[in-house]
């Protein structure tokens, strides 16, 4: 297997008295799709935000190419090479599709605040470019011809691929994607996962926080699981799938005497 690319090494993460993150450890190789899954409030969408720098961690490294990035501030993480998307979609709704895209490129622009106001042919340049790229990230998931729309008038879908756009537009080596098919009918999650392996086909890395199981069997080379902040099992999807520690987590324990788990009422996916 390749060296790995991103390392999670017994992270930690404390909210006051709440231990949201609990020793997490495991890594990602380059051109592998990795899942992390687990019941609601099991600390996946923390890690994410430990990963990119919105929190950091309380104890533990996270290692991106051999270099810790634990505690660099999420500009910083992202300019080294790692982009993500929310759970929420968070587009500029009254911005044209277009310009959600540049905005996420701008991130890899040079020319600062007085080479805008002066248009200098070095800024021309790279709006030029920058404007090509966004077109270009625009086809590739499908939304060429919404370009001059604003964000707010596509459809659920739509946003979240166009989130999916703008965070390419920051050539990241690493997406992180948060719950991408959240909201996403049959048909559109289908599109979905031909575009994730597309964006794999680019040389992209990613690393997918997902309640949908097909999409994270049929999508992941690995599966991470976390349950109360800590990893309860890894592996090919198949082995997680049948892993009991799983299938408890998710089911909640066996409390008759017919030796089938049911369903907890708290529990879900």
């Amino acid at each position: 297997m390749p060296e790995a690319m991103l390392v999670v090494d017994g992270v930690s993460r404390r909210f006051g008295g709440l231990l949201a993150l609990n020793g997490v450890s495991f890594s990602v190789s380059p051109g592998e799709i990795v899942a992390v899954i687990g019941p609601n409030g099991a600390g996946k969408t923390t890690l994410f935000n430990v990963i990119t720098g919105l929190f950091p961690p309380t104890d533990g490294t996270i290692r991106f190419e051999g270099r810790t990035i634990s505690g660099l501030p999420p500009h910083r993480i992202a300019a080294l090479g790692i982009a993500r998307t929310f759970q929420n979609i968070r587009l500029f709704r009254s911005m044209s599709v277009l310009d959600n895209v540049k905005v996420g490129r701008h991130s890899r622009t040079r020319s600062g605040a007085l080479a805008g106001v002066l248009r200098t042919r070095r800024e021309r340049a790279e709006e030029r470019e920058t404007e090509a790229r966004a077109r270009a990230l625009l086809r590739f998931v499908g939304l060429e011809s919404a370009a001059d729309l604003p964000a707010g008038a596509l459809s659920y879908g739509a946003q979240r691929r166009l989130e999916i756009a703008r965070a390419l537009a920051m050539e990241p080596k690493l997406l992180l994607l948060d719950e991408p098919a959240a909201g996403m009918n049959e048909a559109e999650t289908a599109d979905l996962a031909e575009l994730l392996q597309n964006i794999r086909r680019q040389g992209i890395t990613e690393l997918i926080v997902e309640h949908d199981m097909g999409l994270v069997m049929g999508l992941s080379d690995r599966v991470v699981v976390l349950n109360f902040g800590a990893k309860i099992a890894e592996g090919p999807p198949e082995a997680v799938q049948n892993d009991p520690a799983v299938i408890e987590a998710y089911l909640g324990k066996d409390d008759d005497e017919s030796g089938e788990a049911r369903p907890s009422e708290e529990g879900g996916a």
